[in-house]
């Protein structure tokens, strides 16, 4: 009857550790209360059970917290599927998760110092690998430009839970349910909300909560030259690539092919000019910006052939900006 796990309370995390006690009035049932402390606050007080249909057996996981804010019921928590069953999800999906508070402004000048209060200003993405038993791990890249993994389980109702510490001192995170649909090619679809606590040094030490719509399409990897982006057979691949500095403002925009070597370049005459290679087997691209004079500026990021669009972010943490390839 013993268990461990993890309460989420905006963006807080609870360790929970104790036993379940049966009751002899209602033996299809299993319940504990816990009390979670709050430093210069009132304790979270936390009760849930495991409950045993009395039709099929199947157990379900039910909860209710009370705050100073009131009480609250949990719904009822979908059972993971279990190892031994196989699911139809399996496969790999990059994900997009656009910023939405990424700013446009294309004449704002790029920021010569690192912002420390703010909020970052890339886009995040992911891969996500789904295996026949149900696990499921993802990993990627925030906003921020700082990687970030979870794993977790195919849930029975088709979606998975993102739990993840983020940030340079792991006190942020990551938190958010994603859906899967076979007969559409999607997995990773759903809201997921970065929460960054208050800090006394580093960047971005202002406390913030930043909610992201993701986006996950199935992935497939390309072979030899083909393609890493799909184009139908005879026309040019074309591809724009549109990257930003932290203040929204345009670095270049350029519409380019993608050679044989699945490469984006820019002409010798470009006075920005812009190297980018995609990865046809993972997905992942990483380039960079590079203008006479200064340093240059890394890109990084991933595709989405399905959608025939990458997503991914350009600078180093405190300087990013915004990175996008949209096939033509």
């Amino acid at each position: 009857g013993h268990f461990t796990g993890v309460l989420v309370y905006y963006g807080r995390r609870f360790a929970i550790s104790d036993r379940f006690i049966l009751f002899p009035e209602y033996p299809q049932a299993l319940w504990t209360e816990l009390e979670l402390p709050r430093e210069g606050q009132p304790p979270l007080l936390l009760g849930f059970g495991i409950e045993y249909s009395s039709f099929d057996n199947i157990p379900t996981l039910t909860a209710a917290l009370t705050t100073r804010d009131g009480d609250f019921s949990i719904p009822q928590v979908p059972q993971l599927v279990p190892p031994s069953e196989q699911v139809p999800e399996a496969g790999q999906f990059n994900i997009a998760m656009a910023n939405p508070n990424a700013v446009i402004d294309d004449n704002a000048p790029a920021p010569e110092e690192a912002d420390v209060f703010g909020i970052p200003q890339g886009n995040g993405f992911a891969r996500m690998r789904v295996k026949r038993s149900g696990s499921v791990t993802v990993a990627g890249r925030m906003p921020d430009n700082r990687p970030f993994a979870s794993g977790t389980r195919i849930r029975k109702d088709r979606k998975a839970m993102v739990n993840s510490k983020v940030g340079s001192d792991r006190k942020g995170s990551l938190y958010g349910i994603m859906g899967f649909s076979v007969l559409a090619g999607t997995g990773g679809d759903g809201e997921v909300t970065w929460s960054n606590p208050e800090r006394q040094s580093g960047l971005y030490r202002s406390e913030f909560s930043l909610t992201m719509n993701a986006k996950g399409r199935a992935f497939t990897p390309a072979s030899g030259r083909e393609s890493a982006l799909y184009y139908p057979v005879g026309t040019p691949r074309l591809a724009r690539v549109i990257v930003r500095n932290h203040a929204g403002g345009l670095i270049t925009d350029q519409t380019r092919i993608i050679d044989s070597r699945n490469r984006i370049t820019s002409d010798s005459g470009e006075l920005r000019k812009l190297q980018i290679s995609l990865n046809p087997a993972t997905g992942l691209f990483t380039g960079k910006v590079t203008e006479r004079g200064k340093p240059a500026i890394p890109l990084t990021g991933l595709i989405q052939p399905m959608l025939r669009r990458g997503v991914g972010t350009s600078g180093k943490t405190g300087f990013e900006g915004t990175v996008e390839i949209i096939a033509l």
